[in-house]
C-alpha cells in the first residue's frame, strides 16, 4: 500500500542518472525502459570521471548498474570508490517505491593492474662457427658382414 501511495507522489528515480552496462539481466534494453518509465534519466555511455566527480560535488545522484561480467569494464572508476550496484537496486526500489543503497546490491570493482616492467626477449643466440661432422657413424663389423 505505502508503494503504491509514493508511486503516486513523486516517480521513484526522478531526477536520477543512471548508467547501465551491456550485459545485465534482465537485459540492458528492458532495465533501460523500466528506469525511464520511474522518471530515471539513462546515459548509454561510460561515465567520464570527471562528470562522476561533479556529480557528487553538486549532490547528483548517478548510478551505475552493471553485473560481474560487466565490472571489468568500469576498473577505471575504482580509485574513485564510487559504488557500483547489481540490477536487483532497480527491481527492488521498481517494487518499494524507494531507493535503498544495501551492501548486498554493491558490485566489487576489480582493480586491474598495469605491469610497468617489460619482459625482455630471450637473448640471441648466434649460430656456432664449428664445422658440422656427420652423425653417421662408421659401420660395425657385424654390419659390414650382413652385407
Amino acid at each position: 500500500m505505502r508503494s503504491v501511495l509514493r508511486a503516486r507522489n513523486k516517480l521513484v528515480f526522478e531526477d536520477i542518472e543512471f548508467h547501465v552496462t551491456r550485459f545485465v539481466e534482465p537485459s540492458q534494453k528492458e532495465l533501460v525502459r523500466l528506469i525511464e518509465l520511474a522518471g530515471g534519466k539513462v546515459h548509454s555511455e561510460k561515465p567520464d570521471p570527471k562528470y562522476l566527480a561533479q556529480c557528487i560535488e553538486s549532490e547528483q545522484p548517478y548510478i551505475i548498474i552493471s553485473c560481474e561480467n560487466d565490472a571489468r569494464f568500469l576498473s577505471y572508476l575504482a580509485e574513485a570508490k564510487l559504488p557500483i550496484y547489481n540490477v536487483d537496486l532497480v527491481l527492488f526500489a521498481m517494487l518499494r517505491q524507494v531507493i535503498e543503497p544495501l551492501p548486498q546490491y554493491r558490485i566489487p570493482i576489480p582493480i586491474v593492474v598495469k605491469s610497468h616492467v617489460f619482459r625482455q626477449p630471450p637473448p640471441y643466440t648466434a649460430p656456432s662457427k664449428e664445422p658440422v661432422t656427420s652423425t653417421a657413424s662408421t659401420p660395425t663389423p657385424m654390419e659390414v658382414s650382413a652385407n
